[in-house]
């Protein structure tokens, strides 16, 4: 295994993990999605990204995995 990913569902929880020593955990959702914004409404959205972090990873450690829904589980997968 050459590139491990560390995530949490929340901010909180990954902040937790880097003060523990895993200087690059991340959330979730920072791993696997780019924000866009709508340039006709505005709206915020947030597009899995195909280039992400965790596309090329080998493994991915998840924290709080209860917390994640079946829509997140299949973006993660």
């Amino acid at each position: 295994i050459k590139e491990v990913r560390t995530a949490a569902y929340t901010g909180k929880a990954a902040s937790v993990l880097r003060k523990k020593g895993n200087e690059e955990a991340q959330t979730i959702h920072s791993l696997i999605y780019i924000p866009k914004v709508d340039r006709e409404t505005g709206e915020l959205k947030f597009i899995l990204s195909e280039e992400s972090a965790a596309s090329s990873a080998d493994l991915i450690v998840l924290d709080e995995c209860s917390m994640i829904d079946d829509r997140l589980a299949d973006d993660l997968r």
